[in-house]
């Protein structure tokens, strides 16, 4: 039996960004697929640690095209969120510069909790198909894409 320690916290970062369309090789636009779904799916399989951990998740997104500090003050609001006692109970919030920035965020499209349960169900959908449909690693190598 494995053990698994607990798990503290979850970052999710923006991981790409390209200025022209790109696919990914499930079929989906790049952008979308990577800081999103696959997002989505890490949550989903780690979630009963999560929920036993009673960890953080923390998911960024990127102000990096403006930011000309070093790389501790590009970090800290990620690191503030992530492990400060201040912030333990605080759930849901948009945060800049460690600080709580709602007054900055587009809060009614953000905090449709109808769009965010529609988005989350299709992602599930989504997922459950690429997991039905998944092909040995081989196949996706010998496709090329190494």
């Amino acid at each position: 039996m494995i053990r698994l320690r607990p798990l503290h916290a979850l970052i999710l970062n923006a991981g790409v960004f390209s200025p022209t369309q790109k696919m990914t090789i499930d079929g989906l636009e790049m952008t979308f697929g990577v800081n999103h779904v696959a997002h989505q799916y890490l949550v989903r399989e780690l979630l009963p640690l999560l929920r036993q951990s009673n960890a953080r998740v923390v998911v960024v997104a990127s102000t990096s095209h403006c930011h000309t500090g070093s790389l501790e003050q590009g970090a800290a609001t990620t690191v503030y969120c992530a492990a400060s006692p201040e912030v333990h109970e605080v759930s849901g919030k948009y945060w800049e510069s460690c600080w709580d920035d709602e007054k900055n965020f587009d809060e009614q499209l953000a905090r449709d909790e109808e769009l965010q349960d529609a988005l989350w169900e299709k992602t599930d959908k989504l997922l459950d198909k690429f997991e039905s449909d998944r092909q040995p690693i081989k196949t996706v190598t010998e496709a090329g894409n190494k």
